[in-house]
């Protein structure tokens, strides 16, 4: 429905602006879709100025570059292991300090992954491989709460 009233907008567009169509097929602007779609809705008098406003539509910005955050988050989980491997400062209250960063460095990787990469939730084939290896973990959890010996 949504994909109609949008071919509508930019049909109605082209009516009053000759060559926008192609334009915006061509995706040299990119206008969000419901504004596309208000160009067939406004009346007559309107569709002009609605339709040059699709070309003063700014771009949407492209997503950051999460290479920092990414290279923070690994800086971190190094960091972590390190310091876990230096007996002389390692104690539990070290060791849970490192274990909240693993923890919170997953999470944000995960989130990363599925910022950048949406169908892995979206479509039900990658879902159901998400969940197959989030499954280690969630074992692990499992065990963990069931005094399980980790030895």
């Amino acid at each position: 429905m949504r994909a109609d009233w949008y071919a509508q907008g930019v049909d109605a567009a082209e009516e009053v602006l000759p060559g926008i169509k192609n334009d915006l097929l061509l995706g040299k602007f990119k206008p969000r879709e419901t504004d596309v779609a208000a160009v067939a809705r406004a009346s007559p008098e309107e569709r002009r100025e609605k339709a040059e406003q699709l070309r003063a539509i700014p771009e949407k910005k492209p997503k950051a570059n999460n290479t920092k955050r990414w290279q923070q988050a690994y800086a971190a989980i190094d960091k972590s292991y390190e310091d876990m491997k230096e007996p002389k400062r390692a104690d539990e209250d070290s060791a849970m300090v490192s274990l909240r960063y693993v923890a919170r460095n997953m999470i944000e990787c995960c989130d990363v992954l599925f910022d950048n990469f949406p169908d892995l939730l979206e479509k039900p084939d990658y879902k159901a491989q998400v969940i197959e290896v989030m499954q280690e973990p969630k074992q692990y959890i499992l065990k963990l709460e069931e005094g399980d010996d980790f030895e």
